[in-house]
């Protein structure tokens, strides 16, 4: 069984798919059936290390970003897309997948396409279309008519001209995720157990105002709180100015430049890129900030945590916050607005409301499915069939 996975440029749309990968090779050994994994994706995405670092066969191709606003480049958009259909159908036709699936992404676009152009030469693979999102991308709309089956992350989700094709599962959560522990968490940062965690997650694209925000909040944070910050890979922080010490406690030195990947210091922990250690450093914090993409959204949700969520303004995120905060499952804060005493403020009062934080956590875990990863699964290796 050949089954090709498209997506990337950011791991918003990977992350899902990671799980049904790991649920598809659980399934197949148990079935004694082989399992033959292909990703393609983007030329330096940061899929194609995450790929390459679990083993799995990728390819790369070249496809035209898809933009919702006024810009110039749209005009070549169609010429772009035409090309790289192009593309994409000798690429399938060198795979030979049973099935596709993605789950968003503009790579993900001239490969359904070109598997339904194959169609016309009797070569038939069905697609699954994995949707996470409250508002659809457009990348999603372009590939929704020419898929088989479509699954979902929320429920309400779907227009009504796709429902007759499409399931409700849930968003895969990886097993790393699930599987984290606490104490391996704050190790890696060198903290313990004596105070509060707050883990940032800025990620990729558009974090850099948020990472700015919680550098001018640290000196606050950190007398009361350690905080985990995940800047996202290439992304630049100016080091947070000294805090003064509260009474009776040491002054916190500023911490060492970023090397490797890694900075740690007194209560604060900057790491730019986590793989495989997410698990822990999620199972370490008490209190999330994060952006509103729904792959990490759904994790939170699947591990009960509370959430602060700033979405990137004018996106799709604006949505899934609002879906997370109408559910009462996180406070959104808005980055227009936002300062860093806000950032602070918020942060305590959540922190000193134990009540209001246990119950984000439960309305948090209702919107979770935990047997997503199998339930796509299912489906991915029904139509491989």
């Amino acid at each position: 069984m050949r089954i090709l996975f498209a997506g990337g440029f950011t791991l918003g749309s990977v992350t899902p798919l990671l799980a049904v990968i790991e649920e598809l090779n659980v399934k197949c050994k148990m079935q004694n059936e082989k399992l033959q994994i292909v990703w393609v994706g983007t030329r330096k995405g940061p899929e194609r290390a995450l790929m390459q670092g679990v083993g799995i066969q990728y390819h790369w191709i070249w496809a035209p970003k898809l933009r919702r606003y006024f810009d110039w480049r749209n005009l070549f958009t169609p010429i772009a897309l035409h090309l790289a259909t192009k593309i994409a159908w000798f690429k399938l036709l060198k795979i030979r997948p049973d099935v596709i699936v993605t789950a968003g992404g503009f790579v993900g676009v001239p490969v359904v396409w070109a598997a339904w152009w194959l169609r016309m030469f009797g070569i038939r693979i069905p697609v699954l279309l994995h949707n996470q999102d409250v508002r659809w991308s457009l990348a999603n709309k372009l590939v929704a008519p020419f898929v088989k089956k479509i699954t979902y992350a929320l429920p309400g989700t779907v227009p009504g001209r796709w429902k007759k094709k499409a399931v409700w599962t849930g968003n895969p959560v990886r097993g790393v995720v699930l599987d984290g522990d606490r104490q391996r968490g704050l190790k890696l940062c060198g903290f313990d157990d004596q105070r509060s965690t707050i883990l940032v997650v800025g990620g990729g694209t558009g974090a850099q105002r948020l990472n700015e925000i919680v550098v001018e909040a640290l000196p606050e944070l950190v007398k009361k709180y350690q905080v985990i910050h995940i800047i996202g890979r290439g992304k630049n922080i100016a080091p947070p100015p000294q805090s003064s010490p509260t009474r009776g406690e040491e002054a916190q030195p500023n911490p060492p430049p970023l090397v490797g990947g890694v900075r740690g210091g007194g209560r604060y922990c900057v790491l730019e890129f986590v793989t495989s250690e997410m698990g822990d450093l999620l199972a370490a914090a008490d209190l999330v900030v994060t952006r509103a993409g729904m792959g990490v959204l759904t994790e939170l949700a699947a591990l009960s945590k509370p959430i602060v969520i700033v979405p990137i303004p004018g996106s799709h995120q604006e949505e899934n916050a609002r879906y997370f905060e109408q559910k009462r499952a996180a406070i959104v804060l808005n980055q227009k607005t936002l300062t860093s005493a806000r950032l602070v403020k918020t942060v305590e009062k959540l922190m000193d409301e134990l009540g209001a934080m246990r119950e984000m956590s439960e309305r948090a875990q209702e919107l979770s499915k935990p047997d997503a990863a199998v339930q796509v699964a299912k489906i991915v290796m029904d139509l491989a069939r």
